[in-house]
């Protein structure tokens, strides 16, 4: 089991983003999906897929049904859409 943090906020600007968070930012809902592929592009996990507020955030990601190797995550959000490459080792 891979814990995974991510941020979601209701901007772009990371600087901001940070001094939004510490200030305890308290924005409106966001719908947020982040979801894992492997190298050949197939989706092989919804980690999540709801309506969040702007703030920190922390996902167990159970990856004891794939194999070693490189894997893709998204982060999807109303204003934002980020890929980052993870390596998943056994």
């Amino acid at each position: 089991v891979n814990s995974r943090q991510y941020v979601v906020s209701s901007n772009n600007n990371q600087q901001k983003e940070s001094h939004l968070y510490r200030r305890g930012f308290r924005g409106g809902l966001i719908y947020v999906q982040l979801k894992v592929y492997d190298v050949l592009g197939r989706e092989v996990a919804l980690l999540v897929n709801e309506q969040q507020r702007p703030g920190k955030y922390e996902i167990e990601f159970n990856a004891s049904r794939l194999a070693s190797g490189i894997y893709y995550y998204t982060l999807r959000t109303d204003k934002f859409v980020g890929t980052k490459k993870m390596i998943l080792l056994k």
